[in-house]
Formats: structure tokens, sequence, C-alpha cells
């Protein structure tokens, strides 16, 4: 089911909104990394293979911040509280501490909002 124009409203509101102001860029390039990715065929329609969104934000963020670059999990988690996709991994909910832990999250994925 396609979001209702309504909760694309939100859900940018949201993006935009809830961003710490010292990683203002990490969701829009976790967004676009996921997109890219989807572009190239690397994504499966309902699922959204974290850890390869993870290592394309990580190539992109190296180029400017390469300190930073290994704090993909970060938007990956907060977009999940903005709406955009929930985290499983075996059908089990993963937390924000699940994610912390994963050194290299190979396994657990997100299905993107409905």
């Amino acid at each position: 089911m396609a979001l209702e124009h309504h909760s694309w409203i939100e859900l940018t509101r949201s993006i935009h909104q809830n961003r710490a102001s010292n990683a203002l860029f990490y969701k829009p390039v976790c967004v676009i990394a996921a997109l890219d990715l989807a572009d190239a065929g690397g994504l499966v329609s309902d699922m959204l293979y974290a850890e390869l969104i993870i290592r394309k934000f990580e190539q992109y963020v190296t180029i400017a911040f390469p300190s930073r670059a290994s704090k993909g999990w970060w938007p990956l988690w907060f977009l999940a509280n903005d709406g955009i996709w929930n985290f499983s991994r075996k059908g089990k909910a993963l937390s924000k501490a699940d994610l912390a832990i994963m050194s290299t999250p190979v396994g657990f994925q997100a299905s993107g909002a409905e």
C-alpha cells in the first residue's frame, strides 16, 4: 500500500525536524544510499538489507568525514523512528541497542513503510 500524500508530508517533516545538529547530513545520505541501491537493483522491493545501506552510507561519508563513516546504523535507526522502515531479524523486531551491538549487521533487514 502506498503512503498517502498526508503521510509523506508527515514523514518528510519528521526527517527534517528530528536531526542532530552535529549530523545534519546523516539521514539524507542514508536515504540517498537506499535509493541508489534500489535504483541499481540492489534491494528487493519489500526488504531493505541494512548492511548494504550502511556500506553505501560509509562510501559516501568517507569522502568528506572518514572518522564518521562507520556511523551508518545511526540514521538507519532514527529513520525507523521517523516511520520510513522497521527492523527485524528472523521475524523478531530489533531495538536500537540491537543495531548498535552489531558491528557488521549482517542478516537484519528493514521493511519499507506501508
